[in-house]
């Protein structure tokens, strides 16, 4: 049970992964076709938002999820609340590291696993 919160983790990410791709394949599909499946690009949309939230929510100060939800945004034009999440990475990035091997670095390394494993 004392993986159970990393499983759930990973097993989000990849949740996000997986809808990222069939979003991918149905945008392409609704490009080439009659606009037929716009309620399922519509509705994986919605899905690769609430993984995108549900992973924000359980990884709070995650960098990678973080520019993960940028990304998103920026590919459905909401531009500036993708600047004000990019703009909060890099200001999080400005600011100088722990120094190697200290405690709190060690956390971060260890709290940031799953997000390298996605």
């Amino acid at each position: 049970a004392s993986q159970a919160p990393e499983l759930t983790t990973l097993a989000a990410a990849l949740r996000l992964k997986i809808n990222n791709a069939l979003l991918d394949v149905a945008e392409e599909t609704m490009l080439g076709s009659d606009g037929g499946n716009a309620n399922e690009v519509s509705d994986l949309r919605g899905a690769v938002s609430n993984d995108l939230e549900f992973l924000a929510n359980k990884r709070q100060g995650c960098q990678l999820t973080a520019l993960a939800k940028a990304e998103f945004l920026i590919a459905q034009g909401k531009y500036e609340e993708a600047a004000k999440i990019l703009e909060g990475v890099v200001e999080r990035f400005s600011t100088p590291a722990p120094a190697a091997g200290s405690a709190s670095q060690v956390t971060a390394d260890a709290s940031n696993a799953a997000d390298i494993v996605a």
